[in-house]
């Protein structure tokens, strides 16, 4: 049995011998762990992640479109609302506000000049 070739297909480690200098100018010799990528065996299947292709798995497809979005419609008291701030007030009132608002321009304009 050739040990080389198990080694390849299982991924075992092997050890190099490397020289180096040390302090005082002698030479080392340290081993150096060689590690290899783990080669597939062609036996072997692998498991792949994959997509279901079970029917029921799947999304339906739509026979029609769905309708377009509409506008939902305004409530019917925001499109006719009556303004009653005038109803309460007499129109000897209204009279009376708009004649002081004349007097205080008058006024004013005789305190520029």
């Amino acid at each position: 049995m050739d040990t080389g070739s198990s080694e390849k297909k299982q991924g075992i480690p092997h050890t190099e011998a490397v020289k180096s200098e040390g302090k005082h100018g002698e030479e080392d010799v340290m081993p150096k762990l060689m590690i290899k990528a783990k080669e597939v065996m062609e036996d072997e299947e692998t498991e792949e992640c994959k997509t279901p292709t079970w029917s029921g798995n799947q999304i339906p497809t739509m026979l029609q479109c769905p309708p377009a979005p509409k506008k939902s419609p305004l409530p019917p008291l925001l499109h006719h609302r009556e303004f009653t701030f005038f109803e309460h007030i007499s129109p000897g009132e209204v009279e009376e506000f708009f004649q002081s608002l004349y007097e205080f321009r008058r006024i004013n304009q005789a305190k520029r000049l």
